[in-house]
């Protein structure tokens, strides 16, 4: 059996050293930033619905950071496990390491700013921005990688116990591809845009017109948008993970039974 999804682990060694770059300049302006904006906060905020949307962003975006870690771990960990892409190489270049440190500092600039609707707001555009760029870079790689992985699986021509292996992997796969190339994963960064758009012009109008509920409206806005769009993936993700759940037990039973079909062994 020749299909080998553990090797492309080992020629993404640059995209790994980016994203871990990326993860510890947020977690370091994280614990900075946390600890100023605590301090600010027991000194002086007054009890006002303005401050207590602008600590719920804060929380918000916190929760927002830890996700992003962790999915973008966890998604990369699940390529590299079922990915064996056929004359293909992952992109190395300086514009991945860009994307996500830039990703990782508009987050941050989301927490630093969070008490302020206006300059909030102008980092969650700039975020959902990246976001756009990042995504559409991203998930077009996927597919070309998933595609290459099928013409591998396709043009070995394994027969028997291989073929069955095989099989699984066609299946994972295809779990692969209704997630990364079928969701509309792209469109949801759009609508962030979008909800990020409406929050900063109520933003801008409450600089204007110095009228509090309009900064709360730009809060609430911003709060929707990163709830729904949150609870949008998650659903893709549970769907996405309990399909692929089930590939995963029918290959590790068959590497059971064929040990010499490990690509680990």
């Amino acid at each position: 059996m020749t299909y080998l999804p553990g090797q492309l682990r080992a020629r993404s060694k640059e995209l790994i050293a980016a994203r871990n770059w990326g993860v510890t300049g947020v977690t370091s302006l994280l614990g900075v930033t946390l600890f100023v904006s605590e301090v600010g906060r027991i000194r002086s905020l007054p009890p006002n619905l303005v401050n207590y949307l602008g600590l719920l962003c804060l929380g918000l975006t916190g929760v927002l950071i830890f996700l992003w870690i962790w999915s973008t771990q966890r998604e990369l960990d699940m390529l590299f496990d079922w990915l064996d892409p056929e004359r293909y190489v992952p992109p190395s270049t300086i514009l991945e390491t860009v994307l996500i440190i830039s990703i990782g500092l508009f987050l941050s600039l989301m927490f630093l700013v969070s008490r302020d609707p206006l300059w909030f707001s102008v980092g969650f555009s700039l975020y959902a921005l990246i976001q756009i760029w990042a995504g559409r870079y991203t998930y077009s790689e996927v597919a070309v990688a998933i595609a290459h992985s099928r013409r591998r699986l396709k043009t070995q021509g394994e027969t028997g116990a291989a073929s069955q292996g095989d099989q699984i992997y066609e299946r994972g796969l295809a779990v692969l591809e209704n997630y990364f190339v079928a969701k509309p994963l792209v469109a949801r960064c759009f609508a962030i845009l979008l909800g990020s758009a409406v929050s900063l012009s109520f933003a801008v109008a409450w600089k204007l017109v110095d009228r509090p509920s309009l900064a709360n409206t730009s809060y609430v806005a911003a709060i929707l948008t990163l709830v729904t769009s949150e609870i949008a993936i998650w659903r893709w993700r549970t769907e996405r993970d309990s399909a692929l759940r089930e590939v995963t037990v029918d290959l590790a039973e068959f590497l059971r039974l064929h040990p010499h079909s490990n690509p680990e062994t």
